[in-house]
């Protein structure tokens, strides 16, 4: 179903949002089936890295095509960038006021924020472990975050880590697939979106 903005044109920042959310999606997509295809099924083993049993099957473990992969994911988590889920969603909220518009984004926005339920093994939300791999490891070397991986790293090793990450990950894919439909109308400048 359509919305249309009530009172008024959409802000014209948020048509240029939506195509780069939408260009960015499509990237992020592709890499996520170029690693992994259309189905993957994971089978873990999750022990300790010094019993040497955690295992991925199906899965050739190789941190810098990862890498890859996580880049473009963060297009959708960085807090600074146009294409952040949550800023991209607090946009469409503050645009669109039905509520039938703000309860599906608010939805979205539980969803993401809800991300697989690993944490009650390991005791960290999926949130976290992402900042703390991207800020202390992969990306930046930040020495307040360091600490705290490498306190997580004491109970996983790297498949493991990568592992509940990836699982992680393919959840908030379909956050980001979904809010990339909602946006559809936005991309072709319409002032509304589809729910």
């Amino acid at each position: 179903m359509e919305f249309a903005k009530e009172d008024g044109p959409v802000d014209s920042e948020l048509f240029f949002n939506a195509r780069l959310f939408h260009s960015r999606w499509l990237e992020l997509e592709k890499n996520w089936r170029d690693l992994f295809g259309d189905e993957t099924e994971h089978v873990l083993s999750l022990m300790k890295p010094d019993q040497s049993a955690t295992m991925m099957l199906g899965f050739d473990f190789n941190p810098h095509r990862l890498k890859g992969l996580y880049m473009d994911y963060r297009f959708f988590d960085a807090q600074t960038s146009p294409t952040n889920f949550r800023s991209v969603c607090n946009r469409v909220s503050r645009e669109f006021s039905q509520p039938e518009v703000r309860r599906g984004i608010q939805k979205l926005r539980d969803a993401w924020d809800n991300t697989t339920d690993f944490h009650r093994w390991h005791g960290h939300p999926f949130a976290e472990m992402i900042d703390l791999l991207f800020n202390a490891a992969l990306f930046h070397q930040d020495e307040k975050k360091l600490g705290k991986f490498n306190g997580l790293m004491e109970h996983l090793d790297d498949i493991t880590l990568h592992s509940i990450l990836l699982v992680g990950l393919k959840d908030r894919l379909v956050c980001i697939k979904t809010l990339d439909h909602v946006l559809t109308p936005l991309r072709e400048v319409k002032n509304s979106i589809q729910m």
